[in-house]
């Protein structure tokens, strides 16, 4: 930094840069990429169990036969809510249909909802191999976790990629400034045509 009083040089050249400004970048680059870890960790297992979720549905879909099957009977699941002093219950339904052959299969699904009832006509797929090996195939018992989970993850770690790529301009941009106040080449700071000293 050269020091100037009424336009003349009173010290040499004394090339710095401005300390505040780069701890000020420093800082942000070190919270953008912390803040980006912890949303990568955190939406990493969501991604990655709905990633599971979704090829069980695919894998179990292909080659599976669809039909019509009867909820014959829901075995109640309930949830209390203490401080609303509410009851809450989801129907974990038994479900019987009858396969191409003639055989009747009857399976307790592990897809449970509120809005299932006793007698309700739901879509059933199952392999003609192993018909015993069924699942109700409606779009929400397929596909409502991995949409869920997919969502949940999907939208983390797309914050996360957003928050490192402003942390690495953020960082570059740092060390153009720290090379160009560096540099023997940066051109000095213009004479202070007042009559007072200026730094």
């Amino acid at each position: 930094m050269r020091v100037y009083l009424i336009g003349l040089p009173l010290v040499e050249d004394i090339r710095i840069a401005p300390g505040g400004n780069l701890d000020m970048r420093r800082a942000a680059t070190f919270a953008l990429g912390l803040i980006g870890g912890i949303f990568l960790l955190v939406g990493l297992p969501f991604a990655i169990i709905a990633f599971f979720f979704y090829t069980s549905s695919v894998d179990f879909m292909q080659g599976a036969v669809t039909t019509q099957g009867s909820i014959i009977a829901c075995n109640m699941q309930y949830d209390s809510q203490i401080n609303a002093q509410l009851m809450s219950s989801t129907c974990e339904p038994v479900v019987r249909f009858r396969t191409q052959q003639g055989e009747v299969i009857q399976f307790t699904s592990n897809f449970s909802s509120s809005s299932m009832n006793e007698g309700d006509e739901v879509p059933v797929s199952y392999h003609p191999a192993h018909p015993h090996d069924a699942r109700i195939s409606s779009f929400i018992a397929l596909w409502l976790l991995p949409l869920i989970f997919g969502a949940i993850g999907g939208v983390m770690v797309l914050v996360a990629i957003i928050l490192f790529v402003i942390a690495i301009v953020v960082a570059l941009r740092r060390r153009r400034q720290v090379a160009y106040y560096n540099s023997p080449y940066t051109p000095p700071y213009p004479p202070y045509s007042g009559g007072e000293a200026s730094y």
